[in-house]
C-alpha cells in the first residue's frame, strides 16, 4: 500500500512539474509578445527631407526652431533630414520639388512659384501691413477662412504648416540722403521683388530688378543709387559695409511659408498631423518672431547703427501719404489682375488687412 501511495505521489509531482512548466512558457510568451507589440506600435521613426534656400542665419534658424518643435512633441516619431542653402531644392518652383518626392517639407516663396501660388502673395503687396508678427498670424488665419487659397495650393500638391513674414525692406544709399517720397525720382533702385519694382515705377524711380546676391557688386561699382532691403538681408549681402544712409520708408516686407507635399501629410498617421497644425498654430508665429525679427533683424539694426550710417525715420504723415498715393495703386493692380483670373482678391487683400489690424492689437511683445 504505501509503494502504491508512494508511486502516485511521483506521478502528482511530475503532473504538477509539468503545469509549472507550461505556465512558466505561457508568462514568457505573453511577456514577449507585449514587448514585441510595444515595440511595433511604437515603430521607426518617420524620417522626413526638409529644405531651406537660405544661407545660414535667422531664416534657418527660425526653421530649425519648428522642425525642432515638431520632433519634440512627437516624441521622435518624427525626424527630419536637413537640408540648407538651396543645397537640395532651389528658392525657385520649390512646389515641384515637393509634388515630384524631391522633399517632403520646404521653405517656399509664392512670389517664385511662376505665379500658381499668386494668392499667397497678398503679404508681399508695399506697406500692407505694420507689425510682421501680426501679419504673419493674419496669414495663418486667411488660410483657414478662405478655400480658395487652400484650393489653390491643392492644385500644386502642397499643404501650408506654417507662415513666416519678413518686416519691411527699407532705402539704403551710399550717397543720396533721402528725406521725403520726390527724392525718389530718377534714382536707379535695386529690387528683388514684382511689388516693389512696381512701386519703384510707380513713385518715378528706375528700378534694377536683380538677384538679391547682386546687390552688393551694383552699389559698390555705382551702376545703382540706392537699394530696397531689410536690415537683416542687407547685412547679410554686405549692404552695411556701403550705405550711408537708411530712409526707413516702408517699401515693403514679403511672405513665405512652410510648405508639405500633400502626399507626405495624407500618409502621416492623424495623431501627428494634429501635431504639426498645433505647432502651426501655436507656436511657429511666436517663435520666428523671436528669432528672426527680435534676434536676427533687432542684431542686424544695431550693427547699421554701430557702422555709424545714418538712419531716418519718417513721419507717420509721410508714410501714410505714401501709401495713399502710391502703395494702394500697386495694391490696386494686384486685386485687378487676380479677380481677372478669376479669384477673389480684394476678399483676400481685405480680409488680411483686417485679420492683421486685429492681431497687431493683441501684439503680445515690445512694439516692432
Amino acid at each position: 500500500m504505501k509503494k502504491i501511495i508512494s508511486g502516485m505521489s511521483l506521478v502528482l509531482v511530475l503532473i504538477l512539474g509539468l503545469v509549472g512548466c507550461n505556465t512558466s512558457n505561457k508568462t514568457e510568451e505573453t511577456t514577449g509578445s507585449t514587448t514585441n507589440n510595444n515595440e511595433e506600435a511604437k515603430g521607426d521613426p518617420i524620417v522626413l527631407t526638409s529644405s531651406s534656400h537660405t544661407p545660414p542665419g535667422p531664416m534657418s534658424d527660425a526653421f530649425d526652431a519648428y522642425l525642432d518643435e515638431i520632433e519634440k512633441r512627437s516624441d521622435g516619431r518624427i525626424t527630419f533630414e536637413r537640408f540648407y542653402q538651396g543645397t537640395l531644392v532651389g528658392g525657385t518652383d520649390t512646389v515641384d520639388a515637393l509634388k515630384n518626392g524631391v522633399v517632403d517639407i520646404a521653405l517656399v516663396n509664392p512670389s517664385q512659384q511662376s505665379g500658381r501660388i499668386e494668392l499667397g502673395t497678398v503679404a508681399t503687396n508695399p506697406a500692407i501691413f505694420n507689425n510682421s508678427w501680426a501679419a504673419n498670424k493674419a496669414m495663418s488665419e486667411l488660410y483657414e477662412t478662405i478655400p480658395e487659397l487652400r484650393q489653390e495650393l491643392d492644385q500644386v500638391g502642397v499643404i501650408d504648416v506654417g507662415w513666416v513674414t519678413m518686416p519691411s525692406a527699407y532705402i539704403m544709399s551710399p550717397s543720396k540722403e533721402l528725406t521725403k517720397v520726390e527724392d525718389l525720382k530718377g534714382l536707379r533702385m535695386l529690387t528683388n521683388t514684382r511689388a516693389i519694382t512696381s512701386l519703384m515705377d510707380e513713385v518715378g524711380a528706375t528700378p534694377v530688378g536683380i538677384p538679391i546676391v547682386e546687390f552688393y557688386e551694383a552699389l559698390s561699382r555705382g551702376t545703382a543709387d540706392a537699394v530696397t532691403i531689410s536690415y537683416q538681408a542687407g547685412e547679410t549681402n554686405g549692404i552695411d559695409e556701403l550705405a550711408k544712409y537708411v530712409w526707413e520708408l516702408p517699401v515693403g516686407g514679403g511672405n513665405m511659408f512652410y510648405g508639405m507635399s500633400k502626399k507626405v501629410w495624407d500618409d502621416l498617421p492623424e495623431d501627428l498631423r494634429e501635431i504639426i497644425t498645433d505647432v502651426r498654430n501655436d507656436f511657429q508665429s511666436d517663435s520666428f518672431y523671436q528669432v528672426y525679427i527680435q534676434k536676427g533683424e533687432g542684431a542686424s539694426h544695431e550693427t547699421f547703427k554701430n557702422n555709424n550710417i545714418h538712419i531716418k525715420k519718417p513721419s507717420e504723415e509721410v508714410v501714410q501719404e505714401f501709401i495713399d498715393q502710391h502703395a494702394k495703386h500697386v495694391w490696386n493692380s494686384w486685386v485687378k489682375e487676380t479677380e481677372a483670373a478669376g479669384k477673389p482678391g480684394q476678399l483676400i487683400m481685405d480680409t488680411f488687412i483686417e485679420l492683421e489690424a486685429k492681431y497687431e492689437a493683441e501684439f503680445p511683445f515690445e512694439a516692432e
